[in-house]
């Protein structure tokens, strides 16, 4: 490194800067480096700027190991950070349960991460993770810490209330709820929209995120005749509920109509078709790294992200109750 700032007549740091794609760097002084970095065929070692740095340019993610929801996310996390030149490590959990979450940000610690996104719902975590990921800058994509939702800025509750009212705008009478564990208090903006709409407020349905938990749920709504509009917190849990929902006997949308969360990929392929509230995933993941980026120190000046409205993406699982 300290030939190339010799060859390009700059600092040894402006070559660190330039080469890990920190934007404060002018194009004249980057195509001297990179000019130089081409003559003398160097390659940025990054074990050596581990050690160094104690940190690795690498990020880390914590994901569940179910569901499509972190492959998009992950999608966007590694385009921003290959653009600056960090790669992108990957810790699964089986749970949510604290202890699972903490061993897999531990595992990525001990390979150095210069940050981490948690790229799944949660509400809280103990405090032996708390003392982990105070250890490197940490964002995670669906917590509710207030740090954390303005740098990733998706309003999740108006998406959920927009779903709420769609329904109910279409003339069912309320609308039943499925929730995931520790999610974000998704279901208060459910219910302030039947409040506000003077409907009845069924109980809240917990699922925990798997599509099995939703097929159980589902083989329970279509026992109730009452139920003909049910919101679920997401796509993977809401396939869940429609399986258990047909193999009673229920028609999808004729009697019940179901809307999921997310706009999962498969959404548009499950029979009938899964009306849901798109969250754009990748760019999701894009805010997330670049929040990690700035904390790190690549950019300069404050964080900004524009909030996200999520929008209803309306398919053939929804429509008015029948009229018997």
């Amino acid at each position: 490194m300290f030939d190339v700032a010799e060859l390009a007549g700059v600092s040894a740091q402006t070559v660190s800067r330039t080469l890990r794609g920190y934007q404060h760097v002018s194009e004249r002084t980057r195509k001297k480096v990179l000019d130089a970095v081409a003559e003398l065929g160097y390659r940025r070692n990054a074990a050596a700027a581990a050690l160094a740095s104690g940190r690795s340019s690498a990020l880390g993610v914590v994901g569940l190991d179910h569901g499509s929801f972190r492959f998009d996310v992950m999608s966007g996390i590694v385009g921003v950070a290959a653009q600056r030149g960090y790669t992108v490590n990957m810790a699964t959990t089986a749970t949510l349960e604290s202890k699972d979450v903490t061993r897999a940000i531990s595992r990525l610690l001990d390979q150095s991460v210069a940050g981490i996104v948690l790229a799944f719902t949660f509400t809280e975590i103990d405090a032996a993770a708390e003392a982990l990921i105070a250890e490197v800058p940490t964002i995670a994509v669906g917590g509710d810490r207030k740090d954390w939702a303005d740098a990733i800025a998706l309003d999740k509750h108006a998406g959920t209330g927009n779903a709420t009212r769609y329904l109910l705008d279409l003339g069912h009478e309320t609308v039943t709820y499925v929730g995931g564990l520790r999610e974000l208090g998704l279901a208060d903006a459910w219910r302030a929209e039947l409040e506000r709409a003077g409907r009845p407020i069924p109980d809240v349905l917990e699922g925990d995120w798997t599509p099995t938990s939703g097929y159980a749920l589902g083989r329970r709504i279509a026992d109730d005749p009452t139920i003909t509009a049910v919101l679920v917190a997401s796509d993977e849990m809401a396939f869940g509920v429609m399986r258990g929902l047909q193999e009673a006997g229920r028609s999808i949308p004729g009697e019940i109509s179901v809307m999921g969360a997310a706009d999962s990929r498969l959404s548009p392929w499950v029979s009938p078709p899964l009306s849901s509230v798109e969250e754009p995933l990748m760019e999701i993941g894009a805010r997330a790294a670049r929040y990690l980026l700035h904390r790190i120190g690549q950019d300069e000046g404050p964080f900004v992200s524009e909030k996200i409205v999520p929008r209803l993406i309306i398919r053939a699982s929804t429509a008015a109750p029948a009229v018997n």
